[in-house]
């Protein structure tokens, strides 16, 4: 097993405040393994996307206090390691029913933008999904029981054919989501890029928390 061990001497003091992302009132370290799974073969991809998580960890902006910086990082990077036409990131309201959308990056157009709110009431499945998986990779996304509810107001406006979503959660709770959205043909996700998925969510859990 290839394996990778980065451990950061990180003690992230969060409290609780009146701005626009919720805190979380803790005093941990932060310590990441990256390990190839047996079921990823391909060594030469589990190296780039661990080299890729290496350089988030070991950049300024997630360490900067400012998420919304470290987010534009992120969605940028993982549209280039990734291929995909579309990384956003959603944050959860104090009350829970709705996602905001507090990034957006589409790699074609080099755009950083913010697209709204998404609310419960209209996406029960999809927001329940979010509360149980570790990842949401729906590859045919309007015909997958998680995310057929985007269909008709999301993903068909837009033409994204699949999307791998990976829930961030903050001391057992999710705070919410990364998505990764591929346009026009659809994309089966590999085991690599789910793995790959999970940890940038835990990278962004981590950015919440040292603001």
């Amino acid at each position: 097993m290839n394996q990778w061990r980065i451990s950061l001497n990180i003690w992230s003091i969060t409290y609780q405040t009146c701005n626009s992302y919720p805190k979380y009132s803790n005093l941990i370290p932060i310590s990441y393994t990256f390990s190839q799974p047996s079921n990823i073969d391909d060594s030469y991809t589990f190296k780039l996307f661990s080299d890729c998580l290496m350089s988030i960890i070991k950049g300024e902006a997630i360490n900067s206090g400012d998420a919304q910086r470290s987010f534009r990082e992120m969605t940028e990077t993982v549209t280039s390691v990734l291929g995909v036409d579309r990384a956003s990131v959603w944050l959860f309201s104090a009350d829970r029913s709705y996602l905001e959308n507090v990034e957006l990056y589409e790699f074609v157009e080099a755009r950083h933008s913010t697209i709204g709110n998404i609310y419960k009431a209209d996406l029960p499945d999809y927001f329940e999904a979010l509360e149980t998986d570790r990842v949401i990779d729906a590859n045919n996304a309007s015909q997958d029981r998680r995310t057929h509810e985007l269909t008709e107001f999301y993903l068909k406006p837009l033409g994204i054919a699949s999307i791998l979503d990976a829930p961030i959660r903050i001391g057992g709770q999710t705070a919410g989501v990364i998505c990764l959205e591929q346009s026009g043909a659809q994309r089966s996700w590999t085991t690599g890029e789910i793995y790959f998925a999970g940890s940038l969510a835990d990278m962004a859990a981590h950015a919440i928390e040292s603001q």
